[in-house]
């Protein structure tokens, strides 16, 4: 019906334009990150622009006890939310994999952004429980 079409499409702008909370990346589930993914791909391949992807894997160091992983992940995906610019997107996979969707980075890489996230991880009460790894990917140009 047209009043589904209606709020279908007010949740996709919300989606793009960050729900209006202003405050860093935005943290969606995987139907809204699926969502902006492919509306951010296919105008990237339309008018030429360029964006980075990453992956970003927490593994936990021996001795640390699993039961503090939801923990340890919450406290990451704060740093991530205040590291990456509003117009960035996180999409938390499983309990202990976060993806980025990263459009326009201009000068900057990923490495840059990993390295300020790295700073505000090591001064986390957290920073010797995982080791955190990532890998990255340049889309378009």
């Amino acid at each position: 019906s047209i009043r589904e079409l209606d709020a279908e499409l007010i949740r996709l702008t919300q989606i793009m334009e960050e729900r209006g909370d202003g405050n860093g990346a935005l943290m969606l589930g995987m139907e809204d990150f699926t969502v902006s993914y492919r509306y951010i791909m296919r105008y990237i391949r339309r008018y030429g622009k360029r964006a980075d992807k990453a992956i970003i894997s927490l593994e936990l160091n021996d001795g640390q006890e699993e039961r503090n992983m939801g923990i340890i992940v919450r406290e990451f995906a704060e740093i991530l939310q205040k590291t990456f610019r509003s117009s960035d997107i996180i999409m938390q996979y499983k309990e202990d994999r976060f993806v980025l969707l990263l459009p326009e980075m201009g000068d900057k890489s990923i490495a840059d952004v990993m390295e300020r996230v790295m700073d505000s991880w090591n001064a986390s009460e957290y920073k010797d429980a995982v080791q955190i790894r990532y890998i990255s990917a340049g889309i378009g140009g």
